[in-house]
């Protein structure tokens, strides 16, 4: 493609052909709407009113099971029970539940009498047609009587004192004079009489083996009479819903009912009380609607009243085009379901995506016809340009919608259906809508528009004499010129970071793990759908399921079998093999066996046998002759509704018949559960195919959509995707834009799947398709606020959607286009150049021991301190209300300034111009410039003999440089300077004096100077020295203030420590306390004794005690948990000889390894840091290992001895207690300890080990542990790519022909200012011999050295006096050395890079005279040379670090495993470290490379102690060994990270950046041992655990 030829190219992005015809057609219907605008409008609003019409008079029909598949078994199943029960149509199906208010129990008196009372009213009360249901009932007569005769014979039983014999009412069968009767269906939540055993006979001494029962239940079912009409049925079954919600009163129960009825009318309810909100979301979005295009034609200068007519349009649009869209469906005959009531809300968030497009469109064209009009312009015209420029947009919108939603029609749902038949008609009626009455309001709006242009044109002809258009261009408003500057800059800057290489790979990198956590979480996605999602929060129904699903399931979830091909039951083989089916339906797991069975057969065979017996005539199998007398008969009357049969030739047939199977378990309130025991009842039935069997229950038509969504959501998605990506390649016909279009929407759907699983929604039909659509706005918002799960579900999907689309579409569709256009035009990589942004200081203790610039700066410093260093002071001089220094007023107060700089301050009585002997001139150009500017001024004609310019001013023909005097002058910047005041030190003053006399002129400044034009700021090694050393001892409070925090945690911590281990003692306070005093003591001894043998004090060094503190009191917690632990050893048993030496002794066997392991760590960190070649981090790295090494001696001395002597008392205490106790009670504290434990401690104790077993549980789980190490290689990544970003950041500063030729080499050096910019003794000295060989005669060659003290005092040639070094020798001048400068200019200049370079072209040109020991110096050659030096010091020190760190682990393990997974989180943590600080804007500087090196060392510390507790556990079993790690070591891992976090925080509240990076680093380092330490650890040990082959040996 990079081949490609200039024409081939434009013509590869040229539209299609079939974009071009459409853009044709677009064309010619742009000027048909215009010529029929208002017709088109009152065309649609006619079609909009009818449609609303219809959808208004249509009634809402809804279906329970309108979400389960086509084709599941549970659809069949369904059918059958349905058509069992309603032979002339859907019957009377009503549920009641009677729940005790003021009791707990069913079974108080008062309860059941309310009870019978409600089942009295259902049976009497509630009429159809002047029956109640005693009356109308046929089949289900006898439904409740078993409840009946159970609750009146309990209330008998309960008020006599000895219970009747020929009664029982046990559970779940009673028996009532030898008739049997289950009470399965009526009692739930049931708690039975001394035993668990819910199936244990009853107890004599009892009126009944239930104790308790929480709920009863009722039922009223009745087949369908002729004449009676669905409406009718409804009414009945919603009469006695109304009656018991509204009218009924009892203080003892209260009543809850379902009903097909009931849920069709609760869902009706859901469906309309989004009306409101939908309302809402109308008035949300025109407002933001009229708000953003106001502004946007405020940025346009096109506001009009017309636009706000344009912005309500496009939000009334999307309702005209539901209204019309929907009430063409009911015409059609599809039903009006409850799901279609969220449709407005979706197509309102689309439809107004295409309305915006068209008004940005709409104000670019007027936009341009403004500033380039064109003849017979007009709406049409206009709306032609904007339909052709978005027209194939809209188009391509509305069919990627309408094919997402084509998708949701080929479904198995059809309530899905349904909504994707809704969604489609709307979104294709929107489009139609966009193109014609939105189009036509455009044009009418656009015709008025186009009036007030015209108008205003002519009022400005008439007014100013010329057209308006000449004029526009010179009236444009500044406002708006800014505004439209700032987007166009934000725009070219937003661009330049989407196309930078770096920013890509950022982008890809985070989306990769962006789609690898939604992968996961689709496949943890939770599948459910219960019926309370289709109802209205607060809805009865919704706490009917809930008591359903709580205590009904799990202990009676019924299965319904239905026998539809009987067959001849006399058939005695056919009876035996339908008993059989009988007895393995009550086999299956959980099931209540023949008790919970409903089987008419076994009731007709025992009543037949009494039959028999009385006539003597027996019969094999089942003699369906004496049915009906079976089902006349009063003790069998139950059986009525289970059986169908009819009378065919005077013979007895049955049709079909039902049984009922019941099982328990708690496992059932879950779906999976019901679903298992629904199969396995299926699996049963089917294997007896001949009696054509059909189970139902409940929840079948759920548990089927459970297993067939997922199959229907990825076939849908896959069908979408295909879909979208063909229209994008019709209309785009560009495979690699469709590619990446493609990708994103996949991405897009991902990304919403797995956030809405991770953020804890289930996949449902009602999730499935709100996923489909791929647009949003504020609009769904409002359905937030409903209480409907549907609308809720809808909402959170489209909000998710919104954010990942527009996540998508501006910053990751961009990158992805960029970085693919980077190999189709294949252009290389290249290498990746950062810039290095570096602060300005002058700490040269931070630049490389062989760095060339520390020998460049020797030499400077050596030439102007012949007698020690000299003055040397910098003044800036700044305007405080003028922007330019040239201001009269400010010149005259800047001489001010130099003239208090040469006479105010003195040295030893001398003043600058007494005491000075070289650089007496140096501010003389500033002075005379200055003078001169002023007297010129105020002159009407400028003086021939002064020429006042930059950067060579000359005055009566001497010349001198200004450019050392003015700065910013390009820019008109605010700031001079006067730049040096500089004298060779003289032999008796003293370097103190040389300091008073800097600080004199820092402090007059700062606090004495008044003066309203200018503020003076300076610069002298004085003032850097003494501003380094306040920010050094201001760290001092924070000391104290880190000591405090750390005390107090400790103290805290320590002490609930203790509490948990039941040794609370004021001691323990003391042991806290020394904790946080031994690592101060440690520092004041190892500093105190560096400083004794020389090493000097840097202010580095005061950022130490933090860190050893934070250090040193880790090894301090190690030494009181594991006292404790042996304390609560010896107390449960108790040793001979126990001494406080003698638990020391175990402390220390336990944790001094750990202990040695982390000093010498920490030292092993700190012996890479000395090896570096910056002194400052040697210094640092110097009084880091002294210290810990110190503290390290302290915790095994001075510590040690603590822990022994609050032991000895603790001891001594223990010993008290237990002898005082022997006293009082008599027996020995050890035997009384066992029976006396504090149930508080036992309590928390319980807790703490099941967190830990649950932690561990979690920490084994393969699942688990490749989700951390997913996460763990995408932290690397992130922060591997962190590492490679970071910027490097400190912040402080032969022949006399041969050297004139150097010199020109010099002024020839790229951006060099030549010879204007130079400072170079010899011209201005050939200059004067020449003058004076004229005068004498006498012509020599070269330079006559002779005549350069005469040169020196030449009033012209004084300034150079500071420049030269010579001396007399016998006579002869013998020059020394001298210095000169050169200057360069350049924006570029701004960056280290720049400037490297500069001084890079500098070092090359001297590299090629040596003869002349040439050194170049430059402020910022320090930091140049350490900026080179910087990553591989870095790296080195990291790698120096590790190796050091793996070697001494394998010396105190010497276990390769244990200690390759130690050395790989170390080096992990090292990564982050770095990878965050680069992430989170901090630079790698000197600094912060020390804080690295001591929190590298600092990192080890608790994964060292982790791995060696782990290496040293006694048992083999993973679980058994990482319990016993994290329980030794996981609580003062926790202690110490805390701890020391906080301690090191107190940094963060200093304005010093030095202790900031320190406190960062530290931080950010704390976090992340923490999460390897006790996370990512042990998930490395027990994975691969999983595939050692050996067990890991004792040691």
């Amino acid at each position: 493609m990079g081949s490609q030829k200039p024409e081939e190219q434009q013509k590869k992005h040229e539209p299609t052909k079939l974009v071009q015809g459409i853009a044709w057609f677009f064309s010619k219907w742009a000027h048909f709407v215009a010529r029929n605008s208002i017709f088109l409008i009152v065309l649609c609003t006619i079609l909009t009113l009818v449609g609303t019409f219809k959808i208004a008079t249509t009634p809402n029909e809804n279906d329970i099971t309108g979400y389960t598949p086509y084709g599941a078994r549970a659809r069949d199943e369904f059918n059958v029970m349905t058509d069992f029960f309603s032979q002339n149509g859907a019957g009377i199906a009503t549920f009641i539940l009677i729940i005790p208010t003021r009791r707990e129990n069913v079974l108080d008196p008062r309860v059941l009498r309310e009870a019978l009372r409600v089942e009295r009213i259902l049976s009497t009360e509630f009429k159809i047609r002047g029956e109640n249901f005693q009356q109308y009932c046929s089949t289900f007569c006898q439904i409740n009587e078993p409840f009946v005769q159970f609750a009146q014979n309990y209330l008998v039983e309960s008020e006599m004192t000895e219970p009747s014999e020929r009664i029982n009412l046990s559970y779940p069968i009673t028996t009532i004079y030898s008739q049997k009767m289950s009470i399965q269906p009526n009692f739930f939540g049931i708690q039975m009489q001394n035993s668990t055993d819910v199936l244990d006979p009853v107890d004599s001494r009892k009126i009944s083996n239930l104790k308790s029962s929480k709920l009863i239940a009722l039922q009223l079912r009745a087949e369908r009479k002729p004449g009676w009409t669905t409406q009718l049925i409804k009414d009945y079954e919603m009469s006695i819903t109304n009656y018991f919600e509204k009218s009924f009163n009892s203080s003892e129960v209260r009543v809850l009912t379902l009903s097909t009825s009931y849920v069709e009318a609760e869902v009706v309810r859901a469906g309309m009380s989004l009306l409101p909100f939908l309302i809402i979301g109308f008035i949300i979005m025109a407002i933001v609607s009229s708000v953003t295009c106001y502004f946007s034609a405020l940025y346009m200068q096109q506001v009009s009243i017309h636009k706000f007519s344009l912005a309500l349009a496009a939000c009334l649009c999307p309702f005209m085009a539901c209204g019309t869209a929907l009430g063409t469906l009911f015409f059609c005959g599809i039903r009006f379901g409850s799901v279609l009531c969220v449709t407005p809300f979706l197509v309102l968030a689309i439809g107004v995506d295409d309305a915006y497009l068209m008004i940005h469109a709409w104000q670019r064209v007027t936009a341009e016809r403004r500033s380039h009009p064109i003849p017979n312009d007009s709406p049409g015209s206009r709306l032609a340009e904007v339909l052709i420029e978005v027209g194939p947009a809209i188009l391509i919108s509305a069919l990627t919608n309408i094919l997402a939603d084509v998708a949701g029609c080929f479904t198995s749902s059809p309530e899905i259906t349904l909504l994707a038949y809704g969604n489609m008609s709307c979104i294709f009626m929107d489009f139609l809508y966009q193109i014609t009455f939105y189009s036509a309001i455009m044009c009418i709006t656009g015709y008025f528009e186009m009036r007030g242009e015209e108008q205003k044109k002519h009022i400005t002809k008439i007014a100013c004499g010329q057209e308006a258009d000449d004029q526009s261009q010179t009236t444009v408003n500044s406002f708006n010129e800014t505004v439209k500057q700032k987007v166009a800059k934000f725009l070219e800057g937003y661009l330049s970071i989407l196309t930078n290489l770096l920013f890509q790979l950022f982008v890809l990198t985070i989306w990769a793990g962006f789609l690898a956590i939604c992968i996961y979480g689709i496949t943890i996605m939770n599948i459910n759908l219960s019926p309370k999602k289709l109802f209205e929060e607060g809805s009865p129904l919704i706490e009917m399921d809930e008591l359903r699903v709580n205590h009904i399931v799990p202990h009676f979830f019924l299965a319904n079998v239905f026998v539809t091909k009987p067959g001849n039951l006399s058939d005695p083989k056919r009876l035996a093999k339908l008993n059989k089916f009988v007895e393995e339906m009550e086999k299956v797991r959980g099931s209540w066996g023949p008790q919970g069975t409903n089987y008419f057969i076994r009731d007709m065979i025992e009543f037949q046998n009494s039959l028999q017996e009385e006539t003597g005539v027996e019969s094999e199998g089942l003699d369906m002759q004496n049915l009906p007398m079976f089902l006349g008969w009063p003790e069998y009357t139950f059986w009525a509704g289970f059986v169908q049969y009819h009378n065919h030739s005077e013979e007895i047939k049955l049709d079909r018949f039902w049984m009922t199977f019941a099982v328990y378990g708690e496992d059932l309130r879950s779906w999976n559960a019901r679903g298992e025991a629904l199969g396995r009842w299926r699996k049963v039935v089917d294997q007896y195919p001949d009696f054509g069997l059909s189970v139902y229950s409940d929840d079948g038509i759920y548990v089927d959509l459970i297993e067939n969504m997922p199959t229907d959501a990825w076939q849908s998605a896959l069908a979408t995707l295909a879909c979208m990506a063909l229209v994008c390649f019709i209309f785009m016909y560009d495979v690699p834009t469709v590619t990446v279009a493609t990708v994103i929407i996949a991405s897009v759907m991902t990304g919403i799947l797995g956030l809405l699983s991770l953020t804890g929604t289930d996949l449902d039909p009602i999730v499935i398709a709100s996923s489909f659509i791929f647009s949003t706005s504020l609009c769904v918002l409002a359905l937030k606020f409903t209480a409907i799960y549907m609308s809720n579900a809808f909402a959170k999907v489209m909000i998710i959607c919104m954010v990942l689309v527009v996540l998508h579409s501006l910053i990751l569709l961009p990158v992805l286009f960029a970085f693919f256009n980077r190999f189709s035009t294949k252009k290389n990589l290249g290498k990746l150049i950062y810039d290095l942004t570096v602060n300005e200081n002058d700490i040269t203790g931070y630049t490389p021991y062989g760095a060339r610039a520390r020998d460049e700066f020797n030499v400077m410093t050596d030439f102007f301190s012949q007698n020690g260093a000299g003055i040397a002071t910098f003044v800036l001089i700044i305007p405080t209300r003028r922007e330019n220094v040239l201001d009269p007023r400010v010149l005259r107060e800047a001489l001010r300034v130099e003239q208090i700089l040469s006479t105010e301050f003195t040295i030893r009585g001398e003043n600058f111009q007494q005491y000075c002997s070289t650089f007496c001139q140096i501010n003389e150009p500033f002075v005379q410039f200055a003078q001169n500017y002023l007297v010129e001024s105020e002159m009407t004609e400028p003086s021939d003999r002064i020429n006042l310019s930059y950067p060579i001013t000359t005055i009566y023909s001497q010349k001198m440089s200004i450019q050392p005097n003015f700065f910013g002058i390009q820019m008109m910047s605010n700031s001079t300077s006067d730049p040096l005041e500089d004298s060779a030190r003289k032999i008796r003053w003293t370097t103190q004096l040389i300091k008073d006399y800097e600080m004199s002129i820092t402090n007059y400044f700062e606090k004495s100077f008044n003066s309203s034009e200018v503020r003076v700021l300076t610069l002298s090694t004085s003032y850097v020295e003494a501003e380094v050393v306040r920010a050094g001892m201001s760290l001092l409070p924070f000391l104290i203030i880190g000591f405090i925090i750390m005390a107090i945690v400790s103290s805290v911590t320590c002490y609930f420590s203790a509490l948990y281990m039941q040794q609370v003692s004021i001691h323990k306070f003391s042991l806290a306390l020394a904790a946080c005093l031994c690592p101060f003591m440690a520092c004041g001894t190892a500093l105190g004794t560096l400083f004794f043998c020389g090493i000097r004090f840097g202010s580095v060094l005061c950022v130490t005690p933090f860190l050893v503190l934070a250090i040193g009191v880790d090894d301090a917690y190690l030494m009181i948990h594991a006292w404790q632990r042996v304390t609560a050893e010896r107390r449960s048993h108790p040793i001979p000889n126990d001494s406080p030496g003698s638990r020391l002794a175990e402390v220390l066997i336990e944790v001094g390894p750990a202990i040695l392991i982390s000093a010498l760590t920490n030292i092993l960190a700190d012996v890479a840091g000395c090896f570096t070649s910056s002194p400052e981090i040697t210094l640092l790295a110097y009084g880091n290992m002294s210290c810990i090494f110190m503290d390290f001696l302290y915790q095994i001395t001075f510590y040690s001895a603590i822990m022994c002597i609050t032991g000895y008392f603790e001891m001594r205490g223990e010993e008290q207690k237990k002898h005082i106790t022997k006293i009082a009670c008599g027996q020995d504290l050890d035997d009384q300890s066992q029976t006396t434990v504090n149930s508080f401690n036992e309590n928390v104790k319980q807790k703490v080990a099941k967190f830990l077993e649950g932690y561990l549980s979690i920490l084994t789980n393969l699942l688990f542990q490749l989700f951390v190490l997913t996460l763990w290689a995408g932290f690397l990544a992130i922060c591997i790519y962190g590492i490679t970003i970071m910027n490097i950041n400190l912040s402080p500063k032969k022949l006399l022909a041969k050297l004139n030729k150097f010199v020109e080499e010099m002024e020839k050096v790229r951006g060099s200012w030549g010879p204007q910019g130079t400072n170079y003794f010899i011209r201005d000295m050939i200059e004067f011999q020449n003058s004076l060989q004229e005068e004498t005669g006498v012509e020599s060659e070269g330079l006559d050295m002779q005549n350069l003290p005469m040169f020196l005092g030449w009033p012209e040639y004084t300034f150079w006096a500071g420049f030269v070094q010579y001396h007399n020798h016998s006579e002869e001048i013998k020059l020394d050395r001298f210095w000169m400068t050169f200057a360069v200019y350049g924006e570029d200049l701004r960056s280290w890079n720049a400037r490297g370079e500069a001084l890079g072209r500098w070092r090359k040109v001297v590299d090629q005279y040596p003869d002349f020991g040439l050194s170049v110096y430059s402020d910022d050659g320090i930091y140049v040379d350490l900026i080179e030096n910087m990553p591989t010091d870095a790296w080195q020190s990291a790698l120096a670090t590790l190796a050091c760190m793996a070697l001494v682990c394998f010396i105190f393990m010497y276990d390769v495993p244990t200690v390759t997974v130690a050395t790989v989180i170390i080096a992990s943590v090292m990564t982050g470290i770095l990878g965050l600080l680069s992430l989170t804007g901090t630079d790698l500087d000197p600094i912060v490379m020390s804080a690295l090196i001591i929190s590298i060392g600092f990192s080890v510390d608790i994964p060292a102690h982790i791995s060696y507790h782990y290496h040293c556990a006694t048992s083999h079993e993973i679980h058994a060994r990482l319990h016993e790690t994290l329980s030794s070591v996981g609580f003062p891992a926790l202690q110490a990270s805390f701890s020391t976090s906080l301690c090191v925080l107190a940094l963060k509240f200093t304005a010093i950046y030095m202790s900031n990076a320190f406190a960062k680093v530290m931080i950010i380092c704390m976090v992340l041992v923490v999460l390897h330490s006790l996370i990512l650890l042990p998930v490395l040990f027990a994975f691969f655990n999983r595939f050692s082959t050996k067990k890991i040996s004792e040691n």
